[in-house]
């Protein structure tokens, strides 16, 4: 455990350095327009992360997240993660997470696939934001409680107006698989 928080410290260092280099570097000399509206989402391809926000903007910064992981849950419930979301909004950053399942293989069980997957279907719904932020709000309180159940993720997507499919039941209930990746 001091390992993964020793990591998760790490990581939030870094991310806290990067934001304020791309937000207060020298380059803002002009302010951009806030975007208007719902946050541009897409899968970059070439990483396979999920990029928020204006692919034009100077910075962005990687967040590397396990959705059953109690350190990025402090990140992005502490209001870390709220505060990146509103940087991308006023163009100034955009967002790239990309999605590790690690606390499956140490603790057993496929929770970290499961919510995985069901981001990767709230993805190609439009909804990815909108599930990031509930499913950290909505985290299991420990790793070791492979919490993200089928059912538990078809509830939590429930608040997420339109979210709910069949095709997003389809890829939560199918997600026990190897490593996966949002694609």
């Amino acid at each position: 455990m001091g390992e993964m928080r020793n990591l998760g410290c790490a990581v939030a260092a870094c991310v806290t350095a990067a934001v304020a280099i791309g937000v207060f570097g020298p380059w803002w000399k002009d302010e951009p327009k806030p975007l208007a509206g719902k946050l541009p989402e897409r899968l970059d391809d070439r990483t396979m992360g999920v990029v928020v926000g204006d692919p034009a903007a100077r910075t962005t910064v990687t967040v590397f997240e396990d959705p059953r992981c109690a350190m990025p849950r402090e990140f992005e419930t502490s209001g870390s993660g709220a505060h990146l979301v509103e940087l991308a909004r006023q163009r100034k950053i955009s967002i790239e997470y990309r999605f590790a399942t690690f606390i499956d293989e140490k603790q057993g069980g496929s929770g970290s696939k499961k919510a995985v997957a069901a981001l990767g279907a709230a993805l190609e719904a439009g909804k990815f934001t909108e599930l990031h932020r509930l499913s950290y709000s909505n985290q299991p309180a420990s790793e070791e409680v492979d919490g993200f159940t089928d059912a538990r993720l078809r509830s939590i997507a429930g608040k997420v107006p339109g979210l709910r499919s069949a095709a997003f039941d389809r890829a939560v209930t199918n997600a026990a698989g190897e490593d996966l990746v949002i694609a």
